[in-house]
């Protein structure tokens, strides 16, 4: 009877133990945090919201760039596509004619540079979307995809970035072949390149004066362009043979003015930009 309840004790005495270690090492660690840290910047006592406080932790400091650096009269801005924090300026673009550049989280094409000015085009077509969604006459200047590079589009751009991108008068010639009315002249921020653009920019043949309504010479390849290693239809400003209709440049660089109404939502856009230096 004795020895049954010493042994009793003993596992009781162990089950003890064993709860109370496994209590002592679940328990997580307690870290201080001090936030009662004051920041001056040149003399002044700077505020802070709740959420940016500054503290103490570990014996480290921390502070928030944004408020710091806002308080120097320093930008900051945040690109999501790059994961990266910009602080005191994003970097200069290059004007090297033919390079490829990033910009917003997109790659670009250096196409030119003049007055301390660079001519960007999306080196990629970035999504398929209609020229106009309405089956009408439709010119650049009232096209619906003009309001959304110049709305949507241009807004994702940090607010350093956008004071990058110029504002650009925009010349809407007639269609060359059959004459379709341009429109109005512009001025915008995002736009496309136009027929006379293309081929000043991409090679040209002579085709642009010629008789037909195509164009499809040696320079189909260079304006051939992708969607993750597909080459896709791509959008160009200028009027198509007929109203309602628009130019575009094939998947294999031929370049049309009809066939493909303005609503057709399986071209692709590639938007170009002049940006200050």
């Amino acid at each position: 009877m004795f020895k049954a309840r010493i042994q009793g004790f003993i596992a009781g005495l162990l089950l003890a133990i064993l709860l109370i270690s496994t209590l002592v090492f679940a328990t997580p660690a307690i870290r201080e945090v001090f936030f009662g840290v004051n920041v001056v910047v040149n003399g002044e006592l700077q505020p802070f919201d709740d959420d940016s406080r500054p503290f103490i932790s570990e014996g480290r400091t921390f502070l928030p760039v944004r408020g710091i650096a806002e308080a120097l009269g320093v930008a900051v801005n945040w690109d999501g596509d790059t994961q990266t924090v910009y602080i005191g300026g994003i970097p200069e673009i290059s004007t090297n004619i033919g390079e490829i550049v990033e910009f917003g989280g997109i790659q670009w094409r250096v196409l030119d540079a003049q007055d301390g000015r660079t001519l960007l085009l999306s080196e990629y077509l970035l999504e398929n979307r209609p020229f106009h969604y309405e089956w009408t006459e439709v010119t650049w200047e009232t096209s619906d995809i003009r309001r959304w590079l110049n709305g949507e589009f241009y807004d994702q751009f940090v607010d350093e970035e956008q004071a990058k991108i110029a504002e650009t008068i925009i010349i809407n010639n007639d269609n060359p072949w059959q004459g379709t009315s341009g429109g109005n002249d512009t001025i915008d921020k995002i736009f496309f390149l136009s027929l006379e653009e293309l081929v000043y920019y991409f090679g040209d043949s002579g085709a642009l004066r010629g008789g037909n309504n195509w164009i499809d010479d040696q320079y189909n390849q260079a304006r051939v362009a992708r969607y993750t290693n597909r080459a896709f239809a791509w959008w160009l400003r200028s009027p198509g043979y007929a109203p309602g209709r628009v130019s575009w440049v094939s998947n294999n660089g031929t370049v049309w003015t009809g066939a493909n109404p303005a609503l057709d939502p399986s071209i692709s856009i590639r938007p170009a930009m002049w940006v200050y230096l």
